[in-house]
C-alpha cells in the first residue's frame, strides 16, 4: 500500500499556474522596474515547467544551461545532478532566459538588486508575492500561504491529467528521483481536488439515476 503524503496530494491548476506566473508586476511603495517583473516571471516559469527545488533554482548558474539545445543542468539533494531538456517543451522559457541572459556566459541565473544570486528566501517571497497578487491561496490547510514545492507537486498532478498522461519514469527523470518506485510513492495517490471531483461525479450521477 502507498503511505500518505499530504503535502502532495494538494496543487495548483494549469489556469492558476499560468496565473501566478504573469503575476509579477505587484504594487508597492515603488513601482517594480520592468527588469524585475521580468527576472521574477522567468524564475516562475523555471519552478512551475522544470519543477525545481527553490535551492535548485536559487543556484542555477549560466554554465548550466545550454541555450542552443535548450538544457537545463540541476543539482538537488546530495549534489545529484540531472538534465532537463525544458526547451522542448517549453520553448518560451527558453526565449526568456535568452533575453535574461544577455551577453552573460557565467554567473547566478537570477540576481537581486546588488548583482548577489538569489537566495530560497528570496524564491520562497517572489512566490508567495506573486500568488498574494493573483489572488491565489494556499490549497493546503496547514500552510497559510503558497509555498514553493507545492509548484513541483503540481507540475507533477498536472502533469498525470493530461491525456495522455506523462508515463511515471518520464516524471521520475524530469523530477531526479533515484527510483521510479518513489515518485509513485509520493504521487500515486489521488490529489484532493480529484478525489472531491470524483465524488461529486458519482453523487451526481446517483441522483440523475433515482
Amino acid at each position: 500500500m502507498r503511505r500518505q503524503n499530504q503535502a502532495s496530494e494538494y496543487t495548483l491548476t494549469e489556469l492558476q499556474i499560468e496565473k501566478l506566473i504573469y503575476s509579477t508586476d505587484w504594487p508597492g511603495k515603488r513601482a517594480r522596474s520592468p527588469e524585475m517583473v521580468f527576472r521574477d516571471r522567468t524564475l516562475l516559469k523555471v519552478l512551475c515547467y522544470c519543477a525545481l527545488r527553490a535551492s535548485e533554482a536559487a543556484g542555477l548558474d549560466w554554465k548550466d544551461i545550454d541555450l542552443r539545445q535548450g538544457r537545463m543542468t540541476a543539482y538537488g539533494k546530495g549534489d545529484k545532478k540531472r538534465d532537463l531538456l525544458f526547451g522542448i517543451p517549453y520553448p518560451d522559457l527558453a526565449s526568456d532566459l535568452s533575453a535574461l541572459k544577455g551577453r552573460q556566459t557565467r554567473g547566478p541565473v537570477f540576481v537581486g538588486k546588488h548583482g548577489r544570486q538569489i537566495t530560497r528566501q528570496g524564491v520562497l517571497y517572489v512566490v508567495q508575492r506573486a500568488a498574494e497578487y493573483a489572488g491565489i491561496e494556499s490549497p493546503h490547510p496547514g500552510h497559510a500561504r503558497p509555498w514553493v514545492h507545492l509548484l513541483r507537486h503540481s507540475w507533477v498532478r498536472n502533469a498525470r491529467r493530461r491525456r495522455p498522461p506523462v508515463p511515471w519514469e518520464h516524471i521520475q527523470q524530469w523530477l531526479g528521483h533515484d527510483k521510479v518506485a518513489t515518485t509513485m510513492d509520493t504521487y500515486g495517490t489521488p490529489d484532493t481536488a480529484d478525489t472531491a471531483d470524483a465524488i461529486a461525479r458519482s453523487i451526481r450521477g446517483g441522483l440523475d439515476g433515482a
